[in-house]
């Protein structure tokens, strides 16, 4: 495993601000530790991807799950067939990054 030294990081600590949780942040602290959300928190104020921690399983699969609801929402999706095929599109590029 290589660690990457993030700089400044304790200058950034001031600007994080939450005002609200996604499901999947929720679900880091419950099940998880709460400092990995406050971690990923400060780290995407630095604007620097590859300091990004790796995207928890829950926010892989709520990410595609919101996508599919917002797409029935609008109308794109008809169908139980068209969302299956949207749902294996999204599942693939998960797979990809």
């Amino acid at each position: 495993m290589r660690f990457i030294k993030i700089p400044h990081i304790d200058d950034t600590w001031d600007k994080v601000h939450i005002k609200t949780l996604s499901p999947s942040s929720f679900s880091w602290i419950c099940n998880g530790c709460a400092y990995q959300v406050l971690l990923q928190k400060v780290l995407y104020t630095l604007g620097d991807n590859t300091y990004f921690l790796p995207p928890h399983k829950n926010t892989i699969l709520g990410t595609i799950i919101h996508k599919i609801y917002e797409l029935a929402s609008k109308g794109t999706l008809s169908t139980p067939r068209e969302m299956m095929e949207i749902w294996e599109q999204l599942v693939n590029e998960q797979k990809k990054n």
